[in-house]
């Protein structure tokens, strides 16, 4: 690679972990690899990467112009509050410092929350207070394309978006850096988003999924692999959820769930608004069906489905039986639930009742079941006695652990046919790139994969 484009990048910014830089420069750019081969190892390429952690996170021109990557942040009033955020660290999700990588201008007044899920969009008065209090003329800031590479924001003028695009497509709105590359000799190098689009007609539709899905076959790490490179919008697990205390009323459809207890994860909600997301279209078909809600927790996906028409039967361990009661029992009487919900015990592994088998399932649910090597047998037991020639299977998994994660995806591949869902299907303001969706079907029971028309 050469090295005036890694410098160039390093100047046009973006807000990586460490893995996924990692990911970036071995599998797409080459730098990890030219470093491994010139210096025997990948020192190099860590002190590189160590340097980040201390690039200062703004910076002032002629004492009138404010440079930032994201945008403002409601916690900073002045630019010396900038000056003592600690900056040797993984970005976090919240506060200063995210809002500083993550904020974008919006032609609005104050502040409003952002469907990025970290950071937040801001308006006009905003800026304008911000930069009559620290004598400012101008806040310039990157993190969105411009195709004309400069766009002024507001009346005044008070703000520029500066975004160099000879480098990104026009799909990069959310700062994957996804466009072509040049490799030092000056041969093409695709990213990842030109591999995706040479790939899109092995896309196909399983069961009674709608949607076009990416087979996994024998290889789940390529699978993991591109879990990784999905688009880093950060979803904050409650980002449409009003508190009061433990009672939490979600918005979904239309109408407000009432769930108590807050879901421990972030995946039941990408879930339960991709299920929204995909009913709304048909690609995804719900009223009447039969659901089964496996590890239902608080019950917020099993909820979901049931307003959406389903007959649901939300499962889990016996001593977390009470609160799935609780939550169902307190939106039936609101009158939430255009379908039916029941909840019933379930352990993995054991033998499974008249209720849940006569007739099999529509649809098998699970959020974040997919956390423990040793309960991926009992795990897929039960899945493939829950699975007949209709039955169609969405899993939603935390990135916590690749090795369960792969470790699950080998063992199911023996049995059922999966397909990878990616993220431009989800609900567009709840989509991270530390979830992935599956969906699957059983290999024996006669469907096939269709390939999309």
């Amino acid at each position: 690679m050469d090295l005036d484009l890694w410098i160039s990048k390093v100047k046009e910014g973006n807000h990586l972990s460490e893995d996924e830089l990692q990911l970036l420069c071995e599998y797409v750019y080459g730098f990890y690899d030219e470093c491994q081969r010139k210096y025997g190892n990948a020192n190099a390429w860590r002190y590189c990467t160590d340097v980040f952690d201390y690039l200062t996170l703004s910076a002032i021109i002629d004492g009138t112009v404010l440079c930032v990557h994201g945008g403002l942040s409601p916690d900073v009033r002045t630019v010396d509050q900038i000056r003592v955020i600690e900056r040797n660290c993984e970005i976090p999700h919240e506060g200063p410092f995210c809002d500083l990588m993550w904020s974008d201008p919006e032609e609005i007044e104050t502040w409003a929350v952002s469907p990025r899920g970290a950071g937040w969009l801001f308006g006009s008065r905003v800026t304008s207070e911000f930069n009559h209090i620290n004598s400012l003329d101008l806040v310039c800031r990157a993190h969105q394309l411009v195709q004309e590479g400069l766009k002024y924001m507001f009346q005044d003028k008070g703000l520029v978006t500066e975004r160099e695009v000879k480098f990104f497509t026009e799909t990069e709105e959310n700062n994957q850096m996804r466009g072509p590359r040049t490799d030092g000799d000056g041969t093409g190098v695709a990213g990842v988003g030109q591999e995706a689009e040479a790939e899109e007609e092995e896309l196909i539709v399983m069961g009674s999924y709608g949607g076009r899905v990416r087979a996994v076959e024998d290889a789940p790490e390529e699978i993991l692999l591109l879990w990784s490179f999905q688009q880093p919008t950060l979803s904050k697990p409650n980002a449409f959820v009003r508190h009061s205390s433990s009672l939490l009323r979600i918005d979904s459809c239309g109408r407000h769930l009432s769930i108590i207890q807050s879901p421990s994860s972030m995946v039941g909600v990408v879930l339960g608004k991709f299920l929204e997301h995909s009913v709304d279209p048909g690609t995804l078909v719900l009223h009447g069906k039969k659901v089964i809600e496996l590890g239902s927790g608080c019950g917020l996906v099993g909820c979901i489905s049931a307003l959406l028409g389903a007959d649901v039967i939300l499962t889990d361990l016996p001593d977390r039986l009470k609160l799935l009661k609780q939550n169902v029992e307190c939106n039936v009487i609101e009158g939430n639930m255009r379908g039916s919900a029941a909840v019933r015990e379930l352990t993995w592994g054991d033998d499974l009742n008249c209720e849940f088998i006569e007739p099999l399932p529509d649809f098998v649910l699970g959020s974040d079941v997919i956390y423990s090597e040793a309960a991926v047998a009992d795990l897929l037991a039960t899945l493939k006695g829950l699975s007949g020639s209709n039955t169609t299977i969405f899993l939603t998994g935390e990135s916590r652990n690749d090795v369960v994660l792969e470790c699950f995806l080998e063992a199911a591949l023996e049995d059922f046919l999966v397909g990878h869902v990616d993220q431009a299907q989800w609900c567009p303001e709840y989509r991270s790139h530390r979830v992935a969706m599956f969906v699957l079907v059983k290999r024996d029971n006669g469907k096939q994969l269709i390939p999309e028309v």
